[in-house]
């Protein structure tokens, strides 16, 4: 197929900033301990070749790079908070720690006196030696994927996380990233890995101390052995000039279930890929989660689930609150092979607009290939009911209280599913402080 000179154009230019960027970094050295493993040129040729992803790329039709691309970025500095902006920060509070700051592990910050016996976690630099076969595979592999390859070009660091065979873990496990600013490009990559018959609680937090333009730029490689479970939420509460990219790549075996869920509240530009391989039977995928989009924000949540085996089920739900100038996306998909017979499949979007500006896009699709299967998926977009604002408005509730509080019931019975209550009232309270900065401008009329 021909590519249409407007296209040829907007790819020569994306490949035009790719380089750009990639020179603005050309001082980039690798983390001593993977420079061994990491390609780190091929990477690079490879973000210059494919460049930023553009509208012309289907996965992209509705989430426009442009602001992050144009952007000049630098490699990322050392940078210091406080353990009051980390208190802050959290989901849960008795969970073993693990704080970033600007890519890097901050060891005064963290705490991980408490780590299970079973739960091995440590800095990704630092933990070459743990990763498998598969998952080095992973760190070399080639990619076509221009926001992939910018991670390998130019990676500042992650975490692995293990979990041995037969280990109920109780203790939950918590990483938070904190940027302080200052146009960094910061580059993460992470393996996590539940064994067989053990449950894990996992959550990140993304957050920043400043208003600047920055980049977080994270892939997730999540392996799920037989039997296992992992609960896996997910907080981005960035800075409001920031950009945050993000891959999540889930493969379960049999057995095996995957809880994720994702918090969309920061940045000017968000969005968050799940990929997930249902790859064992009876193996069970749940996400969920919801985004709160306020003035000049642009959050994206998209899914790809792959069912390539028989007795297999998956369920997501994902909400969107779109205040005045603000715009949502979800884009979610079902692959069922033909051999993935008897599969079980629902997904819904349902997106709430508070003022005639705000946009919400959806687009849920279904690529079966197998004929005994159960799979449906739906959206919806509308605003708050006027029956139910007039009902509480009657009982003397004004009527900015009354819309924030059944758009906090358009969210709740969401966060009712999380397993940790500490993480459920912190995200509660975030939605609390976003509807109350939110209440003046975008919930007039």
């Amino acid at each position: 197929m021909a590519v249409l000179p407007k296209h040829k154009a907007q790819l020569n230019a994306a490949r035009k900033m790719a380089t750009s960027h990639a020179e603005a970094l050309a001082s980039y050295e690798a983390p001593r301990g993977l420079q061994s493993l990491l390609p780190t040129a091929d990477a690079r040729a490879a973000f210059e070749k494919a460049g930023f992803p553009t509208p012309v790329n289907e996965a992209w039709t509705f989430t426009n790079l442009a602001p992050l691309a144009k952007t000049n970025f630098t490699l990322p500095h050392k940078g210091q908070v406080s353990g009051a902006v980390i208190g802050e920060a959290k989901l849960v509070r008795d969970a073993v720690t693990l704080v970033f700051i600007n890519g890097q592990l901050s060891y005064d910050l963290s705490e991980m006196t408490s780590l299970p016996v079973g739960v091995t976690i440590a800095p990704l630099s630092q933990a070459a030696s743990m990763l498998t076969d598969s998952q080095v595979a992973k760190l070399k592999g080639k990619t076509t994927d221009g926001l992939a390859a910018a991670n390998t070009a130019f990676l500042t660091d992650g975490y692995v996380l293990r979990v041995d065979e037969g280990q109920n873990i109780t203790t939950p496990v918590e990483l938070v990233f904190l940027s302080t600013g200052g146009k960094q490009a910061i580059n993460l990559k992470t393996f996590i890995t539940v064994g067989k018959g053990s449950t894990l609680e996992l959550s990140e937090v993304y957050h920043s101390t400043s208003e600047e333009a920055y980049w977080h730029n994270s892939v997730t490689y999540i392996d799920v052995a037989q039997n296992g479970q992992l609960h896996f939420t997910r907080k981005q509460d960035e800075g409001t000039e920031a950009f945050h990219t993000a891959e999540v790549h889930t493969t379960l075996q049999r057995d095996a279930s995957f809880y994720g869920f994702v918090a969309n509240l920061g940045s000017k530009i968000a969005r968050t890929m799940f990929e997930t391989n249902v790859a064992g039977h009876n193996a069970s995928a749940n996400l969920a989660g919801f985004s709160l989009t306020g003035k000049g924000q642009h959050h994206n949540t998209s899914t790809h689930t792959l069912h390539g085996v028989e007795h297999t089920n998956t369920n997501q739900i994902f909400r969107n609150v779109v205040a005045e100038g603000g715009h949502s996306v979800f884009m979610g998909k079902y692959h069922v092979l033909a051999e993935a017979q008897h599969t079980d499949a629902a997904m819904l979007n349902q997106n709430l607009l508070l003022a005639p500006s705000a946009k919400a896009d959806s687009k849920p699709e279904l690529e079966i290939y197998a004929d005994d299967v159960k799979c449906s998926h739906g959206a919806t977009t509308g605003k708050l009911d006027e029956t139910a604002l007039f009902y509480l408005q009657a009982r003397g509730i004004d009527k900015s209280t009354a819309m924030a509080m059944l758009t906090e019931g358009f969210i709740d019975d969401l966060l009712n599913a999380l397993p940790n209550s500490q993480a459920r009232e912190r995200l509660h309270d975030a939605i609390h402080r976003w509807l109350g900065r939110s209440m003046s401008t975008s919930m007039k009329g």
